[in-house]
């Protein structure tokens, strides 16, 4: 009895080994089989566009795929539009290769799927309403359950927000609701502050000027740009990293950043860098 009890594991375990085995690399065996990325996207000015009515996108992200795809020679397609909420299981249930856009790492994100080094880096910042100057070189002052924060359920930013200010009330939005409607709130007495990155603050600015401001202060976090993939995609993981590798050493990043002129966002240093000959 104890040695088909012994058997009976042994052949669980390889099993289960086996199938481990089988789901690893599956999305990368397909992209070499059929030589063709199929990508997730967003709403995320200025990194991703979406025109609501024609729905084409750009963006430079948009461009940084493209040189992506150059580099490995694979088509790029923007498969399917994904909520922030949705992309674990997007890329969980291979309804898209990779979440193309990018998140921001947070624990919750890193226990459900791989990501690849950081594409850029993002200063995120408080952000009020225009007439509003309260917490202006206080941000301690937010702390008190007479204020309330804005972030998205499930993001880093709602993380940092309990973290800061756990006294705080908050009104987050759904993760499934678009990233403007954490502005939105504010401008709509909500909430008194939201935590954005720069870009997408100043973006919408441009639009709606006299709505918001950012508070002023220090960035309350540098946050790595990293883009989403299955569990299991290490081949794939592998191969991003590398030709992001290549992008950053050879400054294309950089010089897109310039060309955006995207304001406190910055490129990852490249690798080594040779000293100027005297």
């Amino acid at each position: 009895m104890h040695k088909s009890l012994f058997g009976f594991a042994v052949l669980t375990l390889a099993l289960t080994t086996v199938s481990a085995r089988a789901d690893t690399n599956v999305i990368y065996n397909k992209i070499i089989q059929t030589q063709t990325i199929n990508c997730g996207y967003t709403d995320w000015e200025p990194l991703m566009v979406v025109n609501p009515n024609t729905h084409e996108i750009s963006g430079l992200m948009i461009d940084v795929w493209e040189m992506i795809g150059k580099e490995l020679d694979l088509k790029i397609v923007w498969k399917s539009f994904v909520g922030f909420g949705e992309v674990t299981e997007a890329v969980r249930t291979n309804k898209i290769d990779v979440f193309c856009v990018g998140v921001w790492p947070n624990s919750g994100r890193i226990k459900n799927m791989l990501l690849s080094r950081p594409a850029l880096y993002n200063a995120i910042y408080l952000y009020a309403r225009s007439d509003d100057t309260r917490f202006d070189n206080k941000y301690e002052a937010l702390n008190d359950p007479t204020y309330t924060v804005v972030g998205q359920e499930g993001s880093l930013t709602a993380s940092f927000l309990s973290i800061k200010f756990p006294k705080a009330k908050t009104s987050h939005i759904s993760p499934m609701a678009p990233k403007v409607d954490q502005i939105l709130n504010v401008v709509a007495n909500k909430g008194d502050a939201v935590l954005i990155d720069v870009p997408f603050a100043e973006e919408y600015m441009k639009k709606n000027p006299e709505k918001i401001r950012a508070i002023k202060g220090p960035p309350i976090a540098i946050m790595p740009l990293a883009l989403p993939l299955a569990i299991g995609e290490h081949q794939l993981k592998s191969m991003i990293d590398t030709t992001l590798n290549d992008l950053i050493n050879n400054g294309a990043i950089a010089k897109l950043i310039q060309e955006y002129k995207l304001k406190e966002t910055y490129a990852p240093e490249p690798d080594v860098r040779i000293p100027a000959k005297k």
